[in-house]
């Protein structure tokens, strides 16, 4: 099968579709099918045209345990093409984006589990399903053996959440 082309509604561009509010709801599934962990997150975006940077902030609340926030510095470094950080990320994410416009991200991130913290390998793909709707799978692993996967859909809305995060002031898309 090959890969379907990118039109305009479908083509990811990371600061057009996540400037101003998402909302996404996931699952992570262990290795072998049994479902872990459910949550929800809201995340804010702000794109800063002369820095090239993408701030995204993620509020996840997971659905049985509390919530938790991560701050995602994103920078392009060319078309399709970026670098993101984020405070419990080893190291940088290499973004990149695919001739079929879905975006892959590689990086490790330090969770904790079982009061340890681990640093797994998360290998996620971003598909646009159209204007609104973006479907992310990872594949989480440490030292090249799968743990599970996590699935997550984010859909875009014009509306901060309730108990949403506060963007900082003066962006324009808290307007």
């Amino acid at each position: 099968m090959s890969a379907a082309p990118a039109t305009a509604a479908t083509r990811l561009v990371l600061e057009d579709f996540f400037t101003g509010w998402t909302r996404a709801w996931g699952a992570f599934q262990d290795r072998f099918g049994t479902p872990r962990q459910r949550f929800r997150a809201d995340v804010h975006g702000a794109w800063d045209d002369a820095a090239q940077t993408l701030t995204l902030t993620e509020r996840f609340h997971d659905l049985g345990a509390g919530a938790d926030e991560r701050v995602w510095v994103v920078e392009k470094l060319a078309d399709g093409v970026y670098r993101g950080s984020a405070g419990d990320v080893v190291g940088t994410a290499d973004i990149r984006t695919t001739e079929a416009g879905a975006v892959h991200l590689s990086y490790r991130l330090r969770v904790p589990i079982a009061g340890r913290t681990w640093a797994l390998t998360f290998d996620d793909w971003m598909i646009r399903v159209d204007a609104g709707v973006l479907l992310n799978r990872a594949t989480v692993s440490k030292m090249g053996v799968t743990l599970g996967t996590a699935v997550t859909f984010f859909t875009r809305t014009d509306a901060p959440p309730d108990a949403a995060i506060t963007p900082p002031p003066g962006d324009a898309a808290s307007a």
